[in-house]
């Protein structure tokens, strides 16, 4: 968070106008994707509580390429195939 919070201070011209963040995962992102943005959306919660020049995001979209989402549907061929 604080890492694109310090990218778009530092170069605001590639800041959205509408401070929209979207989060795309790729993989064993479906696990990992959902605690990123709710970790995201706990961050935001807290700027007002905090004396440091943080930008909030709007949090827009979590997307998934190629997930692993459903075991029991997934999981047979994969085990087929090894």
């Amino acid at each position: 968070m604080e890492l694109h919070a310090g990218l778009f201070n530092e170069y605001s011209q590639y800041m959205p106008d509408d401070s929209g963040f979207e989060l795309w995962t790729e993989s064993y992102g479906d696990l990992y994707g959902p605690d990123c943005m709710h970790f995201f959306e706990e961050q935001n919660l807290e700027i007002p509580n905090k004396t440091n020049n943080a930008t909030a995001f709007r949090l827009q979209w979590l997307g998934v390429g190629n997930g692993y989402i459903d075991q029991r549907l997934q999981l047979p061929p994969i085990l087929s195939w090894l």
